[in-house]
């Protein structure tokens, strides 16, 4: 009886040994995947940072563009506009020393 109990306490010790050496296996893959997931999170950190810049640039480049367009659409209405103000100064001017009659 003595011997079995010896042979079952050696079996014990020889799973704990296994068990401690999968522990150390376990601890050192989870210390890996935590670095790689930090390393991931702030690769991510950084996308989203850069996202948000590029975005933010978009918007400003659609409001300038906007702009422009409303600036060139200003300029033809007022080069429209001169352009009838000349057409009335010219025929006042002509109709004051009767070039044209009216």
């Amino acid at each position: 009886m003595k011997t079995r109990i010896e042979e079952l306490q050696s079996v014990i010790a020889v799973k704990n040994e296994e068990t401690s050496e999968l522990r150390k296996v376990i601890d050192q893959h989870t210390v890996q995947l935590n670095e790689e997931r930090q390393q991931h999170e702030q690769e991510l950190n950084s996308l989203t940072m850069q996202v948000l810049e590029l975005e933010k640039f978009k918007e400003e480049a659609d409001a300038k563009l906007r702009d422009v367009h409303n600036l060139e659409q200003n300029k033809t209405d007022l080069e429209r506009h001169v352009q009838q103000l000349i057409k009335v100064r010219l025929e006042r001017y002509f109709q004051h020393f009767g070039f044209l009659s009216g």
